[in-house]
């Protein structure tokens, strides 16, 4: 359901920048072992503690570092921040839920349940954006380039805390599982990195989430 007031015609706008951008419904090509999904739950919550999200690159891919390209939804399955950060072989890279991942959401609400997506995707040294870094999770895409540029690449792995509800003694139990792995088609590679594009231009430093610590 759509917020209302200025976030409304805020949403409203970035979803028009993206369609007039365009996506293409045909899957040409997906790329497995690249593309992971999680939740996060109770984010925000008074006397709940914070989520964390820790990926790390295994360094089997020939020692190369990778990116990890994230993408945060609210649970309305609006994107709400996106970012991408560096890690080296064998580096760890932890994420608050809290302060990293959702503390600057582009609509200006804070969520407490939703869901973040990470590819796993080399570093780009063409990114249209140098400001953005090497781990650019638009993909350089632009008005000027519409295909967008980051490249996929096995083999990133992650693992969230999940903070569940109060139980009966008050206390928020948290739980630890992995990332769950899903192939990624073409079309929603594309749709990332236009969404992301999309909040950056219209959202006047909203919507960048943070690297965390570690690496």
């Amino acid at each position: 359901m759509l917020r209302t007031g200025n976030t409304k015609f805020y949403i409203l706008a970035a979803l028009a920048v993206v369609a007039l951008l365009g996506v293409s419904s045909a899957v040409a090509q997906s790329f497995p072992d690249t593309y992971q999904v999680n939740y996060y739950s109770n984010a925000h919550t008074t006397g709940a503690p914070d989520g964390k999200v820790r990926v790390d690159n295994p360094g089997t891919n020939n020692g190369t570092d990778l990116c990890a390209d994230v993408y945060v939804f609210d649970n309305t399955e609006e994107l709400i921040e996106c970012c991408g950060c560096n890690l080296t072989p064998d580096g760890l890279r932890t994420f608050s839920i809290n302060a990293d991942l959702t503390a600057n959401p582009a609509n200006g609400f804070l969520p407490t349940t939703g869901v973040v997506k990470i590819i796993s995707a080399l570093q780009n040294p063409n990114a249209a954006h140098p400001s953005w870094g090497k781990c650019d999770p638009t993909g350089g895409f632009s008005f000027t380039n519409n295909s967008g540029n980051i490249a996929p690449t096995a083999d990133l792995r992650a693992w969230a805390t999940h903070i569940q509800n109060r139980g009966p003694s008050g206390a928020f139990p948290a739980t630890a599982e992995e990332f769950q792995d899903s192939t990624l088609a073409t079309w929603e590679l594309a749709y990332l990195q236009k969404a992301c594009f999309g909040i950056r231009q219209l959202g006047s430093g909203r919507g960048v989430c943070h690297c965390g610590t570690g690496d």
